[in-house]
């Protein structure tokens, strides 16, 4: 039996006796106990003592070591990513060593590129990417924005209130500007439009001022993306 990311955590015999626990750790670590009632004759192979060396999804224990076989690489536990880079480069992410930015809901069964849930989707719905992209500027989940605008395409909007003109289909989407408690301005950006999305169907991040915070023009300037994954470098919050 595996956990909802397929992590093993019993094995059971032919009769559905459970033989063998594990429980993993965030990172690694695996903890494990042989559960094997004992059937009376010591030299009975009934009695030997199992042993499951499977991880995270693609991954093989070498006890000796005390690494992760990922098939085209090693995964330590301890540091909590790869011992050498990804072999597709930066596909894989801005940083070649590192694991699936959240071992809870993310497998990286080859050692290449970390995936969601087998039919693609992120397992997380818009408020809940909403409410992460607030926290990443520091703004409380319940307060609302003072100011918003939608980016688009849609030319008889142009010069609309609280719209914006662009052709580039990565700039299109909602954006909602906020004060955080310094009165400094932030931003939370909706992207639903952008031919580069990975995952999902559409995506949010946090962005903050590169000039003065207390009087900057968000529509008009380029804002600074805030990074919420210091695994990968990735500002992106997906979802479906």
């Amino acid at each position: 039996m595996t956990d909802h990311a397929g992590t093993p955590q019993e094995l059971c015999s032919e009769n559905g006796e459970v033989v063998w626990q594990g429980e993993q750790a965030l990172w690694g670590h695996y903890q494990q106990r042989n559960t094997l009632p004992n059937h009376g004759f010591r030299e009975n192979a009934h009695n030997d003592e199992l042993y499951c060396d499977l991880r995270y999804q693609g991954q093989i224990e070498d006890r000796e070591s005390g690494l992760y076989y990922n098939v085209n690489r090693y995964y330590d536990a301890d540091s909590g990513q790869y011992l050498s880079p990804d072999p597709i480069g930066f596909a894989g992410g801005l940083r070649p060593q590192a694991y699936v930015f959240n071992p809870l809901e993310w497998v990286d069964p080859l050692g290449l590129a970390g995936e969601a849930h087998e039919d693609g989707s992120v397992g997380k719905n818009r408020r809940q990417a909403m409410n992460e992209a607030k926290d990443a500027v520091n703004i409380p989940r319940s307060q609302q924005h003072e100011n918003h605008w939608v980016v688009g395409d849609d030319a008889t909007r142009r010069g609309y209130p609280n719209y914006v003109y662009s052709d580039n289909p990565s700039e299109h989407g909602r954006f909602y500007q906020y004060r955080d408690a310094n009165n400094h301005k932030v931003v939370v950006v909706e992207h639903n439009n952008d031919p580069r999305n990975k995952l999902g169907t559409a995506h949010f991040h946090g962005g903050k001022a590169k000039a003065n915070p207390r009087d900057y023009d968000f529509k008009t300037e380029r804002y600074g993306k805030v990074i919420t994954d210091k695994q990968t470098g990735d500002h992106h919050i997906y979802y479906d």
